[in-house]
């Protein structure tokens, strides 16, 4: 097609449909890399669950150390009289 049949015809369509299909390419591209980086946070990061029993975890050893801190030097005294 060109000017002299169709009084629409843009000259610089062509031009413009090869950026806009290197653009959709470059697009597709980056949609695989942000879904393959999507499944691997999936994979590797914690969930509620998990943080949850870190949680219980640091509060028994906390607790834990504490008591232990209390009574060595009760211990201490028993152990030297």
């Amino acid at each position: 097609m060109n000017a002299d049949r169709n009084p629409d015809y843009d000259a610089n369509m062509d031009d413009r449909l090869t950026r806009l299909e290197e653009n959709v390419a470059r697009l597709t591209l980056d949609l695989v890399e942000l879904r393959v980086a999507v499944e691997v946070l999936k994979k590797t990061s914690a969930t509620k669950a998990d943080l949850l029993e870190v949680k219980n975890s640091l509060i028994m050893w906390i607790v834990g150390a504490i008591l232990v801190s209390q009574f060595i030097p009760a211990m201490t005294k028993i152990l030297l009289q």
